[in-house]
């Protein structure tokens, strides 16, 4: 099966904060964003939700069991970010691959998607890396 999927990783930036209209002060419904995550285990998903929901953005977490489901779901629109892509499953294997990175990936239609971006950002920020390290002691190694 051939999956279209950009990784958002190498994307760097964030959006602008989701706006209400000038003559409206009611807030805005939050952003929706379905992320899995395999098996059980979601501390640094848990704290990168609770840190989202202060910019709007609600993260929902699908629990998959097996990692081919999170691809099947990605490209079937069940879910939008695949949080436990590895890059050797994305790009041709070389001397230089590292194939046991651990990626965010979308659809390649949603590459420039701003809320992704900022999920992403939100990920890779150094109090979610200090959170990486004290769940998992070494399992798990952050490398942006």
């Amino acid at each position: 099966m051939a999956l279209s999927l950009t990784s958002l990783f190498i994307l760097t930036g964030c959006g602008a904060k989701r706006e209400t209209s000038e003559n409206s002060t009611a807030p805005t419904e939050p952003t929706k964003v379905k992320v899995d995550v395999v098996g059980e285990n979601n501390e640094v998903w848990n704290f990168v939700k609770e840190k989202l929901a202060k910019e709007n953005i609600e993260i929902e977490i699908v629990s998959f069991t097996d990692y081919n489901q999170p691809n099947d779901a990605l490209v079937n629109g069940d879910i939008e970010l695949n949080s436990f892509q590895h890059k050797i499953f994305l790009e041709p294997i070389t001397e230089s691959s590292q194939p046991y990175v651990n990626i965010i990936v979308a659809r390649s239609a949603d590459v420039e998607n701003e809320t992704y971006k900022k999920i992403v950002a939100a990920y890779q920020s150094d109090d979610t890396k200090k959170i990486i390290e004290e769940t998992y002691k070494g399992s798990y190694v952050p490398v942006w």
